[in-house]
């Protein structure tokens, strides 16, 4: 829960969600990839309530199986 981050890190995702918020703005994916010492994780914004929300588009094969 959020409420149970430490502040400096209740900031850092308020940093985050208005940094998603312009990028959407300009047209961007509201994702980004920190990466440090090797280890790569990405965070990304998948629903804003009547302003944004991803799919997921699926991709028949030959064999009728579904990829993403």
């Amino acid at each position: 829960m959020i409420s149970d981050l430490q502040q400096s890190a209740k900031n850092w995702l308020a940093d985050h969600l208005q940094n998603f918020g312009a990028l959407l703005d300009s047209g961007n994916d509201p994702s980004c990839i920190i990466t440090y010492q090797g280890v790569e994780v990405e965070i990304r914004l998948n629903k804003l309530p009547g302003v944004f929300e991803r799919e997921t588009i699926y991709i028949g094969t030959a064999d009728g199986a579904k990829q993403k």
